[in-house]
């Protein structure tokens, strides 16, 4: 949305539905002894995420930006794993 020439006015909603991709984690071990598979709960939930955001333009070579991005986690603490934390 633009109210006028200097003024700009974005907002963004989205649903993510983690609960479809991230339900369970697999992954296979194997070396020439053997193999070990594993399967570890996720159980991620559903999130929506609302994102504002804002620009005015002082002059030509001026603009300023400003926005705001909310969502809640989607991981629950129960099936929380540290392979998944960024460093």
């Amino acid at each position: 949305m633009t109210p006028n020439d200097q003024i700009q006015l974005a907002l963004d909603v989205k649903r993510i539905r983690w609960s479809e991709t991230m339900k369970n984690f697999e992954m296979t071990f194997s070396n020439a002894t053997g193999r070990i598979d594993m399967m570890m709960p996720m159980e991620w939930e559903d999130q929506t995420v609302v994102s504002l955001g804002g620009a005015f333009a002082v002059n030509d070579a001026v603009t300023l930006r400003a926005g705001y991005n909310r969502g809640t986690n989607p991981i629950p603490s129960s099936t929380l794993n540290f392979l998944f934390l960024r460093p």
